[in-house]
Formats: C-alpha cells, structure tokens, sequence
C-alpha cells in the first residue's frame, strides 16, 4: 500500500510566500478514507497538507520519530477544518484538537477530543502499528 506521491500547493501561508511541500503516502485504509502521510519536502518538521486531494478526507502526519504527529480532518470543499495533535500538550490535554486549520492557532479554538475522534485516533494508531510503525 502507498507510495503515491501528493504535492500540496501553498499560497498565501506562513511567511506569505508561496510554498509546495511534498508528501508520500505510506499507507491507505482499504475504504481510501484515511492516508498515512509523511512529509518528504521538510522530513525534520513536518507539516500537514492545508488543502486535500479528495472531499471529506483524514490525513494523519508521521512526524520526524516515525511516530503518528497529527490527524488533519478536511471537509467537502477539501479544506482542514480541525486537526488533533499526539505529540504534545495544549492547555493541560493530550491529545488535543485545533478546530480550523493548523497553521492559525487561535487559543480559544483549542479542546479535548469527542469520543468519536477517539475512534479515528485508535484506528489510526492501529494500522499503523499493524504496519510496522511506531
């Protein structure tokens, strides 16, 4: 599984200046529902993509460690609309959830996880540790 190469232009973002960051997909759930990403453009930081291929798709980020960094929600105009980070605390939670993109963190936008993005989030561990990840 995997192997798919998927570009993800930035415009406007950031530092204001035009950015394309590169990810390989490295695993797929067998729905086509979730990808396992990893950033080949910045591997020491990854970033997750702002903008999805596919409607109302999850993408989860291996970070740097090869450890599972975030799971990036995107809706039907294929727009993030929420990320959950793994990898570090945020107002006392861990994991957390940014609601909006992840590249405006607004503080207020910041809280615990539901019940059913704790699903997604054992699904996502799961595979990737029945796939040999960490």
């Amino acid at each position: 599984m995997g192997g798919r190469g998927y570009k993800n232009d930035v415009s406007g973002y950031l530092d204001g200046n035009r950015r394309t960051v590169e990810f390989k997909t490295l695993l797929m759930t067998e729905d086509g529902r979730i990808d396992i990403l990893c950033d080949i453009t910045s591997p020491k930081t990854p970033t997750a993509p702002i903008f999805s291929n596919s409607p109302d798709k999850i993408y989860a980020l291996v970070g740097k460690r090869g450890k599972i960094k975030s799971i990036g929600f995107y809706d039907g105009r294929h727009m993030m609309v929420k990320t959950i980070h793994l990898d570090h605390r945020h107002d006392g939670y861990c994991p957390h959830v940014h609601v909006g993109d992840s590249y405006h963190h607004i503080p207020e936008n910041v809280r615990r996880i539901t019940a059913e993005e704790g699903i997604v989030v054992k699904e996502v561990l799961r595979l990737w540790k029945e796939q040999g990840g960490k």
